[in-house]
């Protein structure tokens, strides 16, 4: 699972409380699985990579919003959001392919680059 996550790899953050996606970023150091980060929740956390966001939370497109937006969900054949981009708390480092189509849409949606 570690193996997809790659320097260079993009990914999505993804906003539970709203329902919504947030915060495309890019990975920029290579996986540490042995790294724990304890100063960004109440308990210990594995984040084992080092990423540059591409967004903030600030903007966010709901979830029903990016369904008919982004190809990668509305061409998934899957019942959910979730199913289709991984974001159950058992898959969420499953890789999803998106396609650098939906990229461009998400980036255009989410991100706040000059």
């Amino acid at each position: 699972m570690w193996l997809s996550l790659v320097v260079g790899s993009l990914g999505l953050l993804y906003c539970n409380e709203t329902h919504s996606f947030t915060t495309p970023f890019l990975v920029y150091s290579p996986p540490d699985p042995e790294r724990r980060v304890t100063d960004v929740w109440p308990e210990p956390w594995r984040l084992p990579l080092n990423i540059h966001p591409l967004g903030n939370p600030t903007r966010q497109l709901h979830m029903d919003i990016a369904k008919e937006r982004w190809p990668v969900l509305k061409n998934s054949g899957q019942a959910s959001v979730s199913a289709a981009m991984n974001i159950t708390g058992t898959t969420v480092f499953v890789p999803t392919e998106i396609s650098a189509e939906d990229w461009s849409l998400i980036l255009s949606d989410l991100s706040v680059a000059a």
